[in-house]
């Protein structure tokens, strides 16, 4: 039977000190401690549970339900729409005469058939806490899960304003917002490098 932080702390056994004769409160196992906004860092990993779906991104909570934050469409990492669903859903609603009416929402509707069934409960970092307004933001990015960035080998595999990228794939158009690319990988650029490294 599950219990919830507050009923575990209700329920905490006591122990007694021989010395004073006394009865005091065992302290709860550190895992099992209640937590306040204030005890939440950006950086913490935790298990969220998406529970509503809106037009910028995902509503989700963690920690038992005890906090409930949210995560941007920027931060939704490599969880893209399936293959041709927007194209099946703008047909479908072309069959019910709703073209019109919910062309805009498709946005919204690719999120209900990703995170759904077991995708409804992904692991996120939080990545911002705001005390004063309680405002949670959580990101879903591979760097930002694994908090690894590997620094680029060269200069020019820094983007910068005003380069042009050939061969770019579009992953995802975000209506109102723009489009993920996913760039080409250059496999001559190792190659050059394993040369440098054995010409010194």
């Amino acid at each position: 039977k599950s219990q919830t932080v507050t009923s575990f702390l209700e329920s905490t056994p006591t122990t007694t000190d021989h010395s004073k004769g006394k009865r005091k409160q065992a302290a709860p196992p550190p895992t099992q401690q209640q937590h306040t906004i204030h005890s939440l860092n950006a950086g913490m990993l935790v298990k969220s549970t998406v529970e509503h779906y809106a037009k910028n991104g995902l509503c989700v909570s963690f920690l038992g339900g005890l906090f409930r934050g949210s995560i941007d469409l920027s931060h939704l990492g490599g969880f893209t729409p399936p293959d041709n669903l927007l194209e099946k859903i703008a047909a479908a609603n072309r069959k019910r005469g709703e073209r019109k009416k919910n062309s805009k929402n498709n946005n919204e509707q690719w999120y209900k058939q990703v995170f759904t069934g077991r995708l409804r409960h992904v692991m996120a970092r939080i990545i911002m806490v705001d005390p004063v307004t309680k405002i949670i933001r959580l990101s879903l990015l591979p760097h930002v899960l694994s908090m690894e960035q590997k620094a680029p080998k060269k200069l020019q595999e820094v983007c910068c304003a005003g380069d042009v990228f050939h061969n770019a794939r579009v992953v995802r158009l975000d209506n109102g917002i723009g489009a993920l690319l996913a760039l080409p990988y250059e496999e001559g650029d190792d190659d050059d490098d394993d040369d440098d490294e054995d010409d010194e």
